[in-house]
This record gives C-alpha cells, sequence and structure tokens, in this order.
C-alpha cells in the first residue's frame, strides 16, 4: 500500500530533487516567475522499476514536468509475490499494484494502451488504441519479457502448457490448473511438471505442490493424488546461486518428494491426442510424462 508520508506543520520539507537532464535549464522552478514549456517524460510499462519511480515523484514533485504512463494493463502483479499466491498465502488483489491508484497519488497521466512504435528522431511515441502520437523529452522502458515459447507452437495450440510469463495473466492460467486438476481426481492422480530450475522455478514447483495436496485434501480426495515434478539444464537445482542454496534447496526437493531432472535441457513437447497430458523431451534423449507442464 502507498500512503502519503505524514508530517507535522512544524516539520521541514526539503525541495525536491531534479535530476540532471532536467535541471533549472530545461524547467521552470517554483520561484520563477517566467514560463517555459513542460518537459515531457513518458513511462511505458508497468514494470517494478516504473512503480518505484511513480512512489518517488508522488512523494517528490518536480516542477515543470509533466510524466505520462502507457500501461497494457491496469492491475500489475509484483513477481516476488506469485509463489505466494500460488501456495495461496496471498489472495490475486494483494500481490497485484493498481496502476490508477498508484498515477493519481504521484499525479502523473495515465494512458491505458500498449505501446507499439517509437520514434527516436522526431521522440514520438505510437500506440495501439489509435490516438495521436505522444511527444516525449525523456522516454523510459519497462514493458517486462515474455519469453519464446515451444518453438513454433503457440500457447493455444498446447492446453496442458501453462507459460508463467507473461506474468500479468499468471494468476487466470493458474487457477485453470487448480480446476483441471481437481476435476482429474476421480480418474487418478495428476502429474505437474515445471520446467526450469532457477530460483523461480525452484519456488513455484514446491509453491504449486504445497497449495494441490491442500485443496485436494479440503475436497475430500487424498492429497498424494497430485504429484511434482522439476526438470533443470544444469546438474543441481539453482546452479547460479550459491553452494549451501544448492544443497538446502536440493535436500528440500528431495524431502517434497518432488522428482528431479537435471543436466539436460527440455527441448520440445508432445502432447497426447486423445488424453490429457503429453510429454517433454529431454536433449539427452530421455522424456518425462506430464499431465500439466509449467
Amino acid at each position: 500500500k502507498i500512503a502519503r508520508p505524514r508530517l507535522s506543520p512544524q516539520a521541514h520539507v526539503p525541495p525536491p530533487r531534479i535530476p540532471y537532464y532536467l535541471n533549472s535549464h530545461h524547467c521552470v522552478r517554483s520561484n520563477q516567475m517566467t514560463t517555459t514549456p513542460m518537459r515531457d517524460v513518458v513511462l511505458i510499462g508497468g514494470g517494478h522499476s516504473h512503480v518505484y519511480v511513480l512512489k518517488d515523484i508522488g512523494a517528490n514533485p518536480i516542477p515543470g514536468v509533466q510524466v505520462t504512463l502507457i500501461a497494457r494493463d491496469i492491475q500489475t502483479p509484483y513477481s516476488g509475490m506469485l509463489p505466494g499466491h500460488v501456495a495461496g498465502h496471498y489472495t490475486r488483489e494483494q500481490v497485484h499494484i493498481d496502476l490508477n491508484r498508484l498515477a493519481r497519488y504521484a499525479g502523473v497521466r495515465l494512458i491505458h494502451a500498449s505501446a507499439i512504435g517509437l520514434n527516436r528522431i522526431e521522440r514520438l511515441i505510437y500506440c495501439d488504441d489509435g490516438r495521436p502520437p505522444l511527444k516525449y523529452d525523456l522516454c523510459s522502458i519497462d514493458v517486462g519479457c515474455t519469453p519464446q515459447f515451444v518453438p513454433g507452437r503457440s500457447p493455444e495450440s498446447l492446453v496442458h502448457v501453462t507459460p508463467v510469463k507473461p506474468i500479468n495473466g499468471f494468476s487466470a492460467r493458474w487457477q485453470l490448473i487448480l480446476e483441471r486438476v481437481r476435476a482429474d481426481q476421480p480418474r487418478g492422480s495428476s502429474r505437474i511438471v515445471v520446467v526450469g530450475g532457477g530460483a523461480g522455478g525452484v519456488e513455484l514447483a514446491l509453491s504449486m505442490q504445497h497449495r494441490l495436496k491442500k485443496e485436494l485434501k479440503e475436497a475430500g480426495y487424498n492429497e498424494n493424488g497430485v504429484s511434482v515434478a522439476l526438470i533443470s539444464r544444469g546438474p543441481v537445482p539453482m546452479e547460479a546461486h550459491g553452494k549451501q542454496a544448492q544443497r538446502t534447496f536440493t535436500k528440500l526437493l528431495k524431502n517434497r518428494q518432488i522428482e528431479l531432472y537435471l543436466g539436460s535441457p527440455a527441448i520440445e513437447v508432445i502432447e497426447n491426442e486423445c488424453e490429457r497430458g503429453g510429454t517433454i523431451l529431454l536433449e539427452n534423449g530421455g522424456g518425462v510424462h506430464f499431465d500439466e507442464g509449467v
């Protein structure tokens, strides 16, 4: 939650810090009587960095500067809380930031659209809502990433393979996985396979197992009616982290009975034609069966 600082009437409020690229040569100071054209700063995307910029602008407004935020999604997720949401510790509302409310606090203009073009020569930004191009003096881009899906395949073509990114829609996609796992329990157990052995993949594997077992138990099913596996190209989980972290989480994953497929990346997905799930093919020639792939 973002709130304005509470100051007593006697409290000294320091003047706002003006960045070097918006110094006194470029913008109007509050004690000047002359008028200089406003400087236009445009923020493309509602990522974490821009969230902190807006929060800082709200606390320390910059005179002579018009800030505009272009965001495709008004509710932007905080990725650090995503595993906790998957595990059921946080609601969807708790892990999302309301950019409309934040923009009002910061006093910036919010445009609900996607930026689709950038003219660096004339300093123009084009949006997908048909509005005239936006002029800017300074532009910052913080739109996150959308990794390549299975080569030659679209997410829609693989019903039981769920990409985590773009992260803004993962909460809804996770709810669909929960519904399918619950619906399949009368017919047998479900196997969830997470591809990616970094910190994010390890967190998701542990969080998914926790949530699914809890959901099944509350629904009156056997909590062991779901199993989780993790595929990693590295020889150990969390290869980019320190040895202690690797040992700790390897032990934790084994204690939680999460199957590990290490040392070979996933290269292809083959879905079953007549039944749910399929097989994830590994570079070493092996294959891992799944009912839900993430």
